[in-house]
Parts: C-alpha cells; sequence; structure tokens
C-alpha cells in the first residue's frame, strides 16, 4: 500500500504514506459495505539541508495532468527541529520505537 508507483510522484516516504492512508481508508470502507471516498492529494514535503544547523522545506504537490505547484522556505534553524521531530514521530509510529 501506498508505494506511489503509478502516480508521478517522487519515491519518498512522504508521498507514499500519503497514498497508503486513501488506500487503508477506502479497504475499511469496503469492509464495511460503504463506498471510500478518500483521495490522494499528491502533496509531501522535503527537507533541504544546507548546512550550518539550518534546513529548508520543500512543500509540493504533484497531481496528475499539471505542472507541480508548491514553494520552498526557509532555511532556518526551526525547520532543523522540525525534521527531527518528523524522523522520530515516524520511526516511533511506524517501528514502535523512537531513534
Amino acid at each position: 500500500m501506498g508505494d506511489v508507483t503509478s502516480v508521478g510522484t517522487p519515491k519518498a516516504g512522504y508521498f507514499a504514506e500519503g497514498q497508503a492512508a486513501v488506500v487503508a481508508e477506502r479497504i475499511s470502507a469496503t469492509l464495511r459495505a460503504e463506498r471510500g471516498t478518500g483521495e490522494y492529494d499528491g502533496r509531501g514535503v522535503c527537507f533541504l539541508q544546507v548546512g550550518e544547523d539550518q534546513v529548508a522545506l520543500v512543500d509540493v504537490t504533484f497531481l496528475p495532468g499539471t505542472r507541480p505547484t508548491g514553494g520552498l522556505e526557509g532555511p532556518s534553524p526551526d525547520y532543523l527541529r522540525y525534521k527531527v521531530e518528523f524522523g522520530t514521530s515516524r520511526v516511533a509510529r511506524w517501528f514502535g520505537t523512537s531513534q
């Protein structure tokens, strides 16, 4: 689930996670004999480490048939903290552990 192989997005975990949430919602709805309404929004973020404890945030949306849209924020030390928190929360949620 959520391998993003057919949607034209970068093969990054953030995108796969977003797609997997839609797949899970639709499977759950099917098991309840309901119609799933989730749609993959193509949105993702990437962290761009620029040195000196500075990180920029790339926020982008990839939708079929359109050019990617988004922007770049930072760099700043705040985004470095966000990057660390982001990674730690994913490790904890996916594997039940912390880094």
